[in-house]
């Protein structure tokens, strides 16, 4: 059905393109070619009118002779055309078709081709005859001897040859136009069922492509065009194939990256729509990134800060960092916020200013939860410490100063406090060394001392 129709579609304007130039060029080379043999026909009428001058200068210089008439008549009487002399003073001395002379009236400068003949070398017209009473093509010149006009002789035959003459020609340009605009049709017919043919399969093999289906290819046979186009449709064709595979692996490369990310991602277009989240995101956020798909950003997270870090980068077409504690049990959840615009081109823009209008922008969690904790820990730990280092270190200041105070001190006394001191330096050594054992924990490769134990036997 579809080639059908592209048929019709390129036959008709064909069609009514070559009926059109035949219509034209027929009429014009009937035209040209009437024109052609009236010309001819005049020419003819000017030649006999010069060989009739020679004949009748002789009679119409001298006197009348009656050889002058019968050489016309016998002229006449070959087919050749009306042939007539006339004297200067408008007298018809002889006619090819005039059987009584006398019958035949004066012919002066009122006739039209006389008229001319006077100022041009030939005088024609085309008029009904008064003798025959039938259309009539006329071309009369003067004869002159030693500058003095001695009258006209006129050639002249029925304008009905002319017509019939240019009827047959009509009806062989007519002919030959109808046969040449046949075939053309023939042609034309051939040629659209072939082009139709060809671009129906590359339509047809277009909308598979479009459908997704790589693999359909065009075989054409015939003109090199159509065979040009047919091989770059499968060039094409292969090329697009080598992309879309190469897309696919990309794609997949993409999927796996995502998917081994600890850190959530969120991808956002212009319209703040979701357009990619990796499984990690979803966890995150407490939501199916499949269902995510698609939907607005504020209809699937409730969390302001996110929506309003995503519209700041789109927006200023510049990164934007933040953090956010999101509530849960059994304990909240610290995320930092990283929002990077998609610029216009395709690249993430990274830092600075935006490089052109931003289309999205992509979102990418880092849960800090556990960093979060440990700094606590290890500010817990700090004050600890610093409050146990600060007692052995006041007693033994204070011991030694009173030591060094008093000088009158007994020996005993002295001893003791020495004693205190040693004691208070000895929970110090205990507090280095707990803190460079818990130091020796933290860093990787630490191991702990395995010594047997006896649960039988209390702690001493």
């Amino acid at each position: 059905m579809r080639t059908s129709r592209l048929i019709w579609r390129f036959f008709l304007p064909c069609a009514a393109l070559l009926m059109l130039t035949a219509v034209v060029t027929g009429w014009l080379a009937a035209r040209r070619m009437e024109r052609l043999r009236e010309a001819d026909g005049l020419q003819l009428l000017r030649s006999q009118a010069l060989l009739l001058a020679e004949i009748a200068r002789p009679s119409l210089r001298g006197p009348e002779g009656p050889d002058l008439q019968a050489r016309l008549r016998a002229l006449g009487a070959q087919g050749l055309s009306r042939l007539t002399v006339i004297r200067a003073d408008g007298r018809v001395l002889a006619d090819s078709q005039a059987s009584d002379l006398a019958a035949v009236g004066p012919h002066g400068v009122e006739r039209e081709e006389l008229r001319e003949a006077l100022t041009e070398p030939f005088g024609v017209a085309r008029r009904q005859s008064d003798t025959t009473r039938v259309l009539t093509d006329y071309v009369a010149t003067r004869v002159q001897h030693d500058g003095r006009a001695l009258g006209w002789v006129r050639a002249a035959r029925p304008a009905l040859h002319a017509e019939s003459d240019a009827v047959e020609l009509r009806k062989i340009v007519l002919g030959t136009t109808a046969g040449a605009l046949a075939v053309g049709l023939l042609a034309a017919c051939v040629l659209a069922r072939r082009l139709a043919r060809t671009l129906g399969a590359l339509t047809e093999a277009a909308t598979a492509m479009a459908g997704g289906d790589l693999g359909r290819r065009v075989r054409v046979q015939g003109a090199r065009e159509l065979g040009d186009l047919a091989g770059a449709y499968n060039r094409m064709a292969d090329e697009l194939g080598a992309r879309m595979g190469e897309l696919a692996a990309e794609k997949r490369e993409l999927g796996a990256v995502l998917a081994g990310m600890i850190e959530g991602v969120l991808a956002v277009d212009v319209d703040e729509r979701i357009v990619l989240m990796n499984e990690a995101g979803g966890r995150i956020l407490g939501i199916d990134p499949r269902q995510a798909q698609g939907r607005p950003l504020w209809e699937v997270v409730r969390l302001r800060e996110v929506a309003e870090t995503l519209a700041a980068a789109v927006r200023d077409g510049m990164p934007r960092t933040s953090e956010l504690r999101r509530p849960g049990r059994p304990r909240d959840r610290v995320l930092r916020l990283h929002a990077s615009p998609l610029i216009e081109d395709g690249g993430v823009e990274g830092g600075g200013a935006a490089r052109g209008a931003a289309r999205g922008a992509v979102l990418v969690f880092h849960d800090i939860t556990e960093l979060r904790q440990l700094e606590q820990v290890r500010r817990d730990f700090v004050a600890n410490a610093s409050h146990e280092l600060k007692t052995p270190l006041a007693a033994i200041r204070g011991l030694v100063e009173t030591i060094l105070d008093d000088e009158a001190m007994e020996a005993a006394t002295q001893r003791r406090f020495l004693g205190s001191i040693q004691a208070q330096a000895a929970r110090l050594g205990d507090l280095v060394e707990e803190m460079l054992s818990l130091s020796r924990l933290e860093s990787q490769g630490a191991q702990l001392p395995r010594e047997p134990l006896d649960l039988r036997v209390p702690a001493g």
